[in-house]
């Protein structure tokens, strides 16, 4: 006798709906073995109408897990109550499984992860579980065409209470993933984007679990979205995974503008502002290039060009270079040129060596006298570094959860050539070489609340140690990216640090709306005969950020402890599309 699942006649459970129908019953209460029915299949309906249908379906799953013999006993009606009464039977139980296989190692692996045993209720719910697992293990071998099914269930002699379950499996080739597809992509090199995610393309694909795939795409910072991957297997025995993407713009134009109230600069409102190019993945391969020019306060304008190579060759070796520009009136100008080279140890971890050659060269007011010192030496410094990054978030663009680390560290020596006054009062040109130390961090953190809420957490720390200061050589900290609340480059520090907490409200894939509290610490050394000073600063206020048709548009109001509320920072940003 090969088992099969036994239905009430179709003509029998019609009447019965029937007889439902007919006593216009409000309820339908089904009982198994005297107990109410506690898990119920699915599709299955307590409405009259659909009595017959629901009455099979819980029948069906009895036999599933084992009950061969249940059965309808009666359906009762009292009042506006219909109660269906069903008896499930002695449970049958398996004698014997054999696995039919072209592997016997494979065949005893599957049969050491089958949960039934001899002797067990013969539960086809749990033994399909039991295969379904096992595909998962066979893919995780790489065997992703392997096929396992249950050929039959076959009664022992004349015996219906035990079966014998026979199970055909057939592990298949062991299949290589040749190609990965990136659904609307246009740009991006898929080749590139394998090696990003650490998918070793031409090779045996070991896994049944495809979403870190979609996870370390959205990292890769590409795509503004990454749908679910799905392998496709093909008859010649390879595969590719399949993955639906939204590319992020090739490029895009931030413009910010800023409102600075009157104050120490100025006896009227100024204008501040700076735009900013920025390329990404402009051939297809990672790269990115960026140029941001500023118009900061007074007339101080400074230019920024970055361009880097996230892989040389198909490795993970990491190249960039840039340049910096700043022109502080007719003070001082500085010119810097850097170069890095690193490697990716891990997905989100780079690190890199950096060298950094820098220029300071005063102007004519730069060249004054201060304290029997010229103001601003004319100086040239070489520094080494060590940069080492973190990226762990959940989306690039609008994280909710997740820690991010820039950390810069660098050694230079400084030759610097100025004018001073000796104890005799005569003029003399002197040289000396300075050493240096430089220290940079910016943290950031993630940490949801409620849902599409989250809490970002902040620090940012510069440090310079140097026997010997002078103004070109000061971080100049304050405005919308540094410290807000005051105005931009307010401040000029050996040492500066920011911490911050915002409260995010996500709207959607780019948009949030926050409030924020910053709080600085601000050292600067002694130069000539001004003093040192150090000093906490707070700001606070509130920001939204809306992604619109016109492009990503950016707001924010902020305020310090000393000003009124009228007195805030108004700073503005879109950011255009390419």
């Amino acid at each position: 006798m090969v088992l099969s699942a036994m239905v009430l006649s179709a003509t029998a459970l019609s009447t019965m709906a029937l007889s439902v129908r007919a006593s216009q019953a409000q309820d339908v209460r089904y009982l198994v073995n005297g107990d109410s029915l506690s898990e119920k299949p699915l599709q299955f309906s307590t409405l009259p109408d659909s009595v017959s249908t629901s009455i099979q379906r819980v029948i069906a799953q009895l036999r599933r897990r084992g009950f061969h013999f249940a059965a309808l006993d009666t359906i009762s009606s009292s009042g506006d109550q219909t109660t269906v009464r069903i008896s499930s039977g002695r449970p049958v139980s398996v004698n014997t499984i054999t696995i039919n296989g072209q592997s016997v190692k494979d065949a005893q692996d599957l049969k050491s992860r089958i949960q039934l045993k001899e002797g067990d209720p013969l539960n086809m719910e749990i033994l399909e579980e039991d295969l379904r697992s096992f595909l998962d293990h066979m893919a995780d071998a790489g065997l992703h065409m392997a096929v396992v099914d249950i050929d039959s269930v076959v009664a022992v002699g004349g015996d219906t209470q035990r079966y014998d379950v026979f199970v055909g499996l057939n592990p298949g080739p062991l299949i290589p993933v040749t190609e990965l597809l990136l659904e609307g992509a246009e740009r991006t090199n898929s080749r590139y984007a394998a090696r990003a995610i650490d998918l070793r393309l031409g090779e045996i694909f070991f896994g049944s679990d495809l979403t870190p795939y979609s996870v370390r795409l959205l990292d890769v910072g590409l795509f503004t979205s990454v749908g679910d991957p799905v392998l496709d297997v093909y008859s010649d025995s390879t595969a590719t995974i399949r993955v639906p993407v939204t590319e992020a713009p090739p490029g895009t134009f931030d413009l910010v503008l800023g409102y600075l109230p009157p104050g120490r600069l100025s006896s009227s409102g100024q204008l501040v502002g700076s735009g900013h190019l920025h390329l990404l993945n402009p051939f297809g391969s990672g790269r990115t290039i960026g140029l941001r020019v500023d118009r900061r306060p007074g007339q101080v304008s400074s230019v920024d060009v970055r361009a880097s190579d996230p892989q040389i060759f198909g490795l993970p070796i990491l190249v960039g270079g840039s340049f910096r520009g700043l022109q502080q009136d007719s003070t001082y100008n500085r010119r810097s040129w850097s170069a890095e080279m690193g490697y990716r140890l891990l997905r989100g971890v780079d690190i890199l060596a950096r060298f950094t050659k820098e220029h300071a060269a005063p102007g004519s007011a730069g060249l004054k006298l201060q304290a029997g010192t010229q103001r601003i030496p004319r100086s040239e410094v070489t520094f080494w570094g060590l940069i080492v990054n973190l990226r762990r978030l959940d989306n690039p663009f609008n994280p909710r959860s997740g820690l991010s680390l820039e950390s810069l560290i660098e050694r230079g020596n400084k030759i610097e050539k100025s004018k001073t006054i000796t104890v005799e009062e005569d003029t003399t040109r002197i040289t000396r070489s300075i050493r240096q130390e430089r220290l940079r961090l910016t943290g950031r953190g993630f940490v949801p609340t409620f849902r599409a809420q989250t809490i970002a957490l902040g620090v940012d720390v510069s440090v310079l140690l140097s026997d010997v200061y002078d103004e070109s050589d000061l971080f100049r900290i304050g405005g919308a990216n540094s410290l807000r609340g005051y105005d931009e480059d307010q401040f000029r520090a050996s040492t500066a640090i920011r911490l911050l907490v915002e409260y995010r409200v996500l709207l959607d894939a780019l948009s949030y709306v926050f409030i924020f509290t910053d709080v600085g610490y601000i050292e600067s050394p002694q130069i000539g005969d001004i003093p040192s000073t150090s000093r906490w600063y707070p700001g606070f206020g509130l920001g939204m950020r809306f992604d619109t048709a016109a492009g990503l548009i950016s707001a924010s109001y902020a305020l310090n402890d000393k000003e009124g509320v009228t007195n805030g920072r108004v700073h503005l940003g879109i950011s255009f599309g390419l």
